[in-house]
């Protein structure tokens, strides 16, 4: 087992959105918290080397997503459609994964 490659003090405050505001739906270097993102479409998504805790992604249907050095910290994937997800080193602690 590889572990993400990831050093927590070095990434910046963002928001899950600021995926859709990039023209190749990407989001780097972010620490991610406290936030809903239930319900979201997006298809082909890339992250990379990021933190997202307690984030709620309930019903999201993320085709395609690409994860790469990503860790994810008390996260609901509850019903989350991940058809074709890449991840690579990508670690979940304390996360709901079920349904889909």
């Amino acid at each position: 087992m590889k572990f993400a490659k990831v050093v927590p003090e070095s990434l910046t405050a963002g928001t899950f959105a600021e995926v859709y505001d990039d023209i190749d739906s990407m989001l780097r270097g972010k620490v991610v918290q406290n936030e809903n993102a239930e319900k979201q479409r997006i298809t082909h998504a890339i992250i990379e080397t990021a933190v997202f805790e307690r984030v709620k992604f309930t019903k999201s249907k993320l085709a395609k997503l690409e994860l790469t050095d990503v860790i994810f910290k008390n996260c609901d994937f509850s019903n989350c459609d991940l058809t074709n997800a890449t991840l690579y080193r990508v670690e979940f602690y304390d996360c709901k994964l079920v349904g889909g």
